[in-house]
């Protein structure tokens, strides 16, 4: 597996992956209280966050899920992204007495096994060359009884830039359960809207358009 790994993430550093997620991170809404709401999968995903869990977001971007965590008075939080840039925006809106920040891979998480509580993944497989590679990382370093999350775009969910996209991977209801049943059969699939709408003033609304699933998968 470390030999594998080794080579997918050669190959995504031959291909730029830290420059071209440094620069789109640079478009990125800096994270703050008050725009939180934007992204619903974040907020999605924060519920299954419990106190004192130990949480690992994977490709964390401007920190707006590890914010959450820390709210909820988890015992440590680690923001970890291959984009040194989305690390410097999440750094200025959380607390680093509480959330740590890791540059790195996917592909190769530098933690030991059975670490986390909690590992989070939002919109981020989709992007990656080996996708199962990743989610037999973070179950690596998923303590037993741990909460493995993630969200992905459905099918060709691409926000309206579907030439334009760095998508690698695309995902429908049967290759999502397909991917999740050989793990076992403590998981749940969700369908998800990606956004809230802010259709009335301070009023938070959510849209109809169903654009995303949402995992659970719980680690036996």
């Amino acid at each position: 597996m470390s030999e594998k790994a080794d080579r997918v993430v050669k190959e995504m550093k031959e291909m730029g992956w830290e420059d071209i997620y440094d620069n789109e991170a640079m478009k990125i809404e800096t994270y703050n209280k008050k725009s939180r709401l934007k992204y619903y999968t974040q907020v999605w995903s924060a519920k299954w966050i419990d106190e004192n869990d130990i949480v690992l977001d994977v490709g964390c971007g401007n920190g707006e899920l590890c914010g959450y965590a820390e709210d909820k008075g988890c015992k440590r939080v680690v923001a970890y992204d291959v984009s040194q840039e989305a690390l410097n925006k999440a750094k200025e809106y959380t607390n680093p007495k509480i959330v740590e920040f890791i540059k790195g891979y996917a592909e190769k998480l530098p933690f030991e096994d059975k670490t986390f509580t909690v590992v989070t993944c939002n919109q981020v497989l989709e992007h990656l060359k080996d996708d199962d590679l990743v989610i037999g990382e973070m179950l690596r370093v998923l303590k037993k009884n741990g909460k493995l999350i993630i969200t992905v775009p459905i099918g060709n969910e691409l926000d309206g830039k579907d030439n334009n996209s760095k998508h690698l991977n695309k995902y429908d209801y049967n290759n999502v359960l397909r991917k999740f049943q050989v793990l076992g059969d403590d998981f749940t699939i969700s369908m998800i809207p990606k956004f809230k709408d802010k259709n009335v003033q301070g009023v938070h609304k959510l849209t109809n358009r169903i654009n995303c699933f949402g995992i659970v998968h719980n680690k036996r």
